[in-house]
């Protein structure tokens, strides 16, 4: 039995992927940093870096027990900046200004996250299903 065959990616995300030049090579440089950035969820595990610890080889990644993603709650606590997938149902420019500014990201370049960000918020089902509980859940008593 075959896989069906994968979806094309979005023509934005296939710009960068493809060439090797200009702002493409520098995504796919920093393509961990620009996922890292752009995440809807945090990861929860706990790592095991025993076999780490003495060096000398390839860094591997060891889990002891499960990995599970966090998602948060729907909207940030009083006084609290938005993250992760909060920032998908708040105005697109706020979440730019805040993944710009954050310091983990000063070697992205600001126009390519604007560009996967409106991607994201263009394509994403998961965006979708979040702007939707966020707006039922302002038309509750």
């Amino acid at each position: 039995m075959a896989l069906p065959p994968l979806h094309p990616p979005p023509p934005e995300l296939f710009t960068l992927l493809t060439p090797k030049e200009g702002a493409a090579k520098s995504f796919c440089v920093h393509i961990c940093n620009y996922n890292s950035a752009l995440a809807m969820t945090s990861v929860g595990r706990k790592l095991d870096n025993s076999l780490n610890r003495a060096g000398g080889g390839a860094y591997s990644f060891r889990l002891h027990s499960e990995l599970m993603h966090r998602v948060g709650s729907l909207l940030p606590e009083q006084g609290e900046a938005s993250v992760y997938l909060q920032l998908y149902i708040c105005d697109p420019d706020v979440a730019h200004t805040h993944h710009h500014n954050n310091a983990c990201n000063s070697n992205l370049t600001p126009a390519t996250l604007k560009t996967l960000q409106d991607m994201l918020f263009n394509t994403h089902p998961g965006v979708q299903y979040y702007k939707q509980a966020f707006e039922l859940m302002h038309a509750m008593p």
